[in-house]
């Protein structure tokens, strides 16, 4: 399956980036999907990068609730300071991006419309069956609600009473920033939104975004958003994405630069992947090396046991040796007659003492006497 051109604008100089949500959400409509993979693979090489901030530009139908929340939560639990911007049309899914970012960093186009409503599905079976999916539906609705409510500042009970009604809420940018979800700001978006679209079921809505999503000839629907003053971005546009080559990115920095717009740069699908895989293998690598260093240490300490075990036997065996050499002494004395230490043969000189030769004296006496 061929992918699109995938732009990833990024400003070095700036520590900033942008990332554009432009399309349906999830990848069983379209080929080239919108998914929480690629969302968070996308922080995750932008956060390697070094940037720091990421608008997250959105014009969006909605679509998975799964890809959805995955989504809403890597904007939550980022360290990267992201904002979300509605360009023209967060509905469903998309408003619950929209309202993931931190208080006073969501964002709306003058023109700009917002819509919530239950999560839906399709479901087959018997009545057990639909009455699982209603309560599975229910779950999601309970989950979504608090987004809308961590925004907003209002309770969950409150948020689920007023939007999800199993009814479609289209909210103007002025009715979304009384709700507490964003703040409009002055800007207005080159997203198309349809003058309508409040008037519209949100099936005809849908089926309106879906037709418009690019196939694997056209543009992507994920950030080619240009402006007359960018001729050569402009032009890239409306070329075939099949076609698309590295060479025919290269004027276009060169313009970007031109206009002295710094760190800026426009990537293939296939080029982003490539840096997504390398940061993966070094990420994967630098784990490695950390187990290697703790195996290394290990065996470190092992071995300055084993030395250290050494050192005890040898200094046991010099003992073993002393001892034996204080048994088996030849010139060590002899206490008894049949000793068989070598020598002359001759019996030591008894040693007499100062009382031994006075008491042999007073018995020499008394062996005189009759």
């Amino acid at each position: 399956m061929k992918k699109p051109l995938h732009l990833v604008v990024s400003n070095a100089a700036e520590k900033s980036a942008k990332i554009y949500l432009y399309g349906i959400i999830g990848d069983y409509w379209t080929d080239s999907p919108l998914t929480a993979d690629r969302f968070v693979r996308e922080l995750t090489v932008l956060e390697g990068k070094g940037i720091s901030r990421v608008d997250v530009h959105i014009n969006s139908v909605g679509g998975s609730v799964f890809d959805g929340l995955g989504i809403c939560n890597a904007i939550k639990s980022s360290k990267l300071d992201i904002h979300t911007w509605n360009d023209g049309l967060a509905a469903s899914m998309g408003s619950a991006i929209l309202c993931s970012a931190k208080t006073g960093k969501r964002h709306l186009a003058k023109q700009s419309v917002t819509m919530i409503h239950s999560a839906s599905t399709i479901a087959w079976g018997n009545s057990q069956d639909m009455q699982d999916t209603a309560d599975y539906l229910k779950t999601f609705d309970t989950v979504l609600a608090g987004f809308y409510s961590d925004a907003s500042g209002k309770t969950v009970e409150e948020i689920q009473k007023q939007f999800f009604d199993y009814k479609d809420h289209w909210l103007s940018a002025q009715e979304t920033e009384a709700f507490g979800f964003a703040t409009v700001e002055d800007y207005e978006s080159e997203a198309e939104v349809p003058e309508n679209i409040t008037n519209m079921s949100f099936d005809k809505v849908a089926a309106l975004y879906k037709s418009n999503l690019p196939t694997n000839s056209q543009k992507t629907d994920m950030g080619l958003l240009t402006t007359n003053k960018f001729k050569t971005l402009s032009a890239l546009a409306k070329v075939a994405v099949a076609d698309l080559t590295a060479d025919q990115l290269k004027p276009v920095q060169e313009e970007i630069e031109a206009e002295g717009i710094k760190g800026v740069s426009i990537v293939l699908d296939a080029d982003l992947k490539e840096t997504m895989d390398a940061a993966a293998k070094v990420e994967g690598l630098e784990a490695e090396i950390v187990t290697l260093k703790a195996s290394a240490d290990k065996v470190t300490g092992l071995e300055a046991q084993v030395a250290k075990i050494a050192g005890l036997e040898a200094t046991i065996a010099e003992q073993k040796k002393k001892l034996d050499a204080v048994v088996t002494d030849p010139t060590a004395p002899s206490t008894e007659e049949t000793d068989e230490t070598p020598g002359d043969g001759k019996k030591d000189e008894e040693v007499l003492t100062a009382m031994d030769k006075e008491m042999n004296s007073i018995n020499a006496l008394f062996n005189l006497i009759p």
